[in-house]
């Protein structure tokens, strides 16, 4: 009697599939016990305070001239240049100085303009580094959105 060879490529075919059936399997429980919520429950209000931040950004950037800063080095000084087309005195608002880096050295204040449309912060306020500017403000009855990044550079 001749002994045959008996082949086990189907039992190991078999073994394959059925593994992969029970990884795709578990995967499938798996990812229908996970939570995922991709809406907000105030989804509603949160847009609509959105829709007003764009129309702030979109309201400055129509403006004529654009708020600027700038770091003069030699009186270690960072002057905002506001628009001339505001008047000081009916300007409302705050500028926030946002350091990326180092939370610690945030810092908030009110718009204060002078008579040539300019407002100037102390350099010692400042370390050397990267900063971004968010100035938000309201006149006549409209709000505005800036917002600006700056890297501050002395030589040391």
């Amino acid at each position: 009697m001749d002994k045959q060879k008996k082949t086990k490529w189907p039992i190991v075919l078999t073994i394959v599939i059925a593994s992969f059936m029970i990884v795709l399997l578990s995967w499938v429980v798996y990812s229908f016990t996970q939570n995922v919520e991709l809406v907000e429950h105030d989804y509603y209000q949160k847009e609509v305070v959105y829709e007003q931040q764009i129309e702030r950004i979109r309201r400055t950037i129509q403006l004529k001239e654009q708020p600027t800063f700038r770091f003069d080095k030699n009186r270690d000084v960072l002057i905002l240049s506001f628009p001339t087309q505001f008047q000081p005195g009916g300007v409302k608002g705050e500028i926030t100085f946002f350091r990326p880096s180092d939370s610690r050295l945030d810092w908030t204040v009110p718009v204060r303009l002078d008579g040539n449309h300019n407002q100037s912060f102390s350099g010692g306020n400042f370390q050397n580094g990267y900063w971004k500017i968010k100035m938000s403000w309201a006149y006549n009855q409209l709000e505005y959105y800036h917002e600006e990044s700056l890297t501050i550079a002395r030589a040391r």
